[in-house]
């Protein structure tokens, strides 16, 4: 149904892709936040070229993100690593995190 309303609407198609390409941006500019904050911290990450995650590789993913769960700092664990959901972390909560992380790795232990 969705797909029929956009393709039946000459402008649909063309404000589905503004609305991408904003998202996009918005998701980039988020990301862009992270990454610098992160190289300033001295935070190793994965290399990050675009998408919705960035990976912090880390082996006790639980207990630092137990630790961050205490300062209200809501990211997903891994077998591996921490996964940062760039795509739902609003711009105003990215200024600070990395250095949160980077500290929450050195309360437990992780290098």
């Amino acid at each position: 149904h969705v797909m029929r309303a956009i393709c039946g609407d000459r402008k649909a198609p063309r404000e589905l892709e503004e609305e991408r390409a904003e998202n996009r941006a918005m998701i980039s500019r988020r990301a862009n936040v992270f990454m610098e904050e992160a190289k300033a911290a001295g935070l190793y990450i994965l290399p990050y070229v675009g998408g919705f995650f960035i990976t912090v590789p880390v082996r006790q993913a639980q207990e630092i993100c137990s630790i961050l769960e205490k300062r209200s700092i809501f990211l997903v664990p891994l077998p591996q690593g921490i996964r940062i959901a760039v795509c739902s972390i609003p711009m105003e909560k990215m200024p600070g995190l990395a250095r949160a992380v980077k500290e929450a790795c050195q309360e437990a232990g992780a290098v």
